[in-house]
Order: C-alpha cells, then structure tokens, then sequence
C-alpha cells in the first residue's frame, strides 16, 4: 500500500506485528523497547545507515536468529545521503515493514521564511504507478510552479508505503540528474501531475 494520508504513524503502528526493528528511531520510536538501527546511543545497532558496517551487523543477527517480522522506518529517508540503499537492506533483513516520509505536498511550503519545505530534508518522495519514487531537493524545486503542490499539506502531510518482501522503490530517471536541464524540469514536472 502507498497512500498518502496524516495518519502514517497509526497505519504503521496497527500493521506492524511480531519481532520488530525500527530504523532511525531514536528521536520519536513508535514502539519503544525494539531493536533499532540508529547512529545515536543507545542503539542495538549503532552506525550509519548510509554504510554497510552497521547493515553487516543487523544482517549478522538476522542470520542467528531470523529475519524481524516488520520493518519501521519513520521519517528517516528524507534525511539520509542514500536511501535506495536503505530500503535494498532493511527488505534483506525483515519480511515486511511500513515506511513514512513527509509528502511532497507539505515539503513544497514555505515552513521557514526563505526556502520551501524543511531545510534538513534531502529527498522529496512521491507516489508514480504504485512506485516510491525519490527526488533530490534541487534548487528547481524553488520555482514558483511548485506552490500549488502546498494547497494539499493540510491533508496529506505524509506518504505511508507498507511493504512485503521487497521495497518498489527508485531515485528519479535511475538517479540521473541530466543529461540536459529541460531533461530535470521534465522530471520534476511529474511532482505536479496529480494537484
């Protein structure tokens, strides 16, 4: 399921069932006293999840004793340098899982007086065929075009993408950003298609 919604941590926590691993969680967990994977203390698994080393970890445990039953990654994936990356291991160390991240709608507001959408955030998600789709926040996003977007904020501040074996999810035009700029307006013009 991909939808977007305001309610992405009450689906999450309904579905999430069994041995359960949250990634990122350390600032706001929705289900303390899990295993985690975050690089702050304390974490089951501490590291960055950008780099193999803590993945090795995790992947060591689930070798000894299982995959988890459910994945929760809540509001990390905007954040980080490489989240396809990511999504590739938490589907090798758990059977399903649930993912939220702010939509594209409350990303396109003007939350800070000079720039759109939250300045720490790296990736703006949308919805494209039933497909997770990740756009880098590149100064394009900054067009006046892309105002209508923040109409719908109010009512769908999130994506929530429940998952099962495997996560469909991709970096815009396979993580190309070229080769032309009329080539990246197109791209990002798909932001637009459903407002």
């Amino acid at each position: 399921m991909l939808k977007y919604t305001n309610e992405g941590r009450d689906i999450v926590r309904s579905d999430a069932k069994g041995k359960i691993l949250d990634v990122g969680a350390m600032v706001n967990p929705l289900f303390p006293n899990t295993d985690t994977v975050d690089i702050n203390q304390p974490s089951t698994f501490q590291g960055n999840i950008n780099y193999p080393d803590v993945w090795d970890k995790v992947k060591a445990h689930t070798d000894k004793y299982g995959k988890y039953d459910y994945s929760i990654c809540s509001h990390t994936l905007e954040d980080i340098a490489n989240p396809i990356y990511v999504c590739e291991q938490l589907s090798k160390v758990s059977k399903r899982g649930g993912i939220i991240v702010p939509s594209k709608y409350i990303e396109s507001g003007r939350h800070a007086k000079y720039y759109r959408g939250f300045i720490h955030h790296r990736w703006i998600w949308n919805i494209e065929d039933g497909l997770f789709v990740g756009y880098p926040k590149v100064n394009l996003f900054e067009h006046k075009k892309f105002d209508k977007l923040s109409q719908h904020g109010a009512t769908k501040s999130e994506i929530v993408y429940l998952w099962d074996n495997e996560i469909d999810v991709s970096a815009v035009n396979g993580d190309f950003l070229g080769p032309d700029n009329e080539s990246v307006e197109g791209y990002y013009d798909k932001l637009l298609r459903d407002c």
